[in-house]
């Protein structure tokens, strides 16, 4: 079980532990993993979590660790990433984002993953609230908020059991 995952709550607690909002964040195609989670914040950037769904599991058939994105050819991922928009944009970002999290640059870094190409507040939060599994973040997107609330009233109940 890994942190991130929140199945060691639902495994004490008993409970589940999905939110109501279907987020890409906490998606199976994310599964927990930290990067993925990059990966779906970058994706998701001004276009709707449904759009973004469906380009992230495709780009995983293809790209499916940041070792593999990382050396990808930009036009390759950028024809991949037409579908949202800002596709050129979207596929430097996200391999530049892969080259520094294998380089650890959000480790080194007294910014954490913030350090990272593309990543930005949005992705910053979103990492806190679905890797790090904090809710004392203050985001500012009205999905990360409504899941942060959630999260929070829920976790009071979930550890009252």
């Amino acid at each position: 079980m890994t942190r991130g995952s929140s199945d060691w709550l639902a495994k004490i607690c008993g409970v589940d532990v999905s939110s109501p909002f279907d987020l890409v964040q906490e998606s199976e195609l994310v599964g927990g993993d930290p990067w993925k989670v990059l990966v779906a914040c970058i994706l998701c950037n001004r276009t709707s979590g449904f759009r973004a769904k469906g380009v992230l599991a495709l780009l995983l058939r293809s790209w499916p660790d940041a070792i593999a994105l990382a050396k990808a050819e930009p036009d390759e991922v950028a024809a991949m990433l037409y579908p949202l928009g800002l596709a050129e944009v979207r596929a430097r970002r996200l391999i530049a984002m892969s080259a520094g999290w294998e380089a650890g640059v959000h480790l080194a870094s007294g910014l954490g993953v913030a350090a990272l190409e593309g990543v930005g507040k949005y992705g910053a939060d979103a990492y806190a609230l679905f890797v790090e599994e904090r809710v004392d973040v203050q985001p500012t997107d009205h999905d990360l908020i409504r899941y942060r609330d959630w999260r929070t009233i829920n976790l009071e109940r979930w550890t009252k059991r």
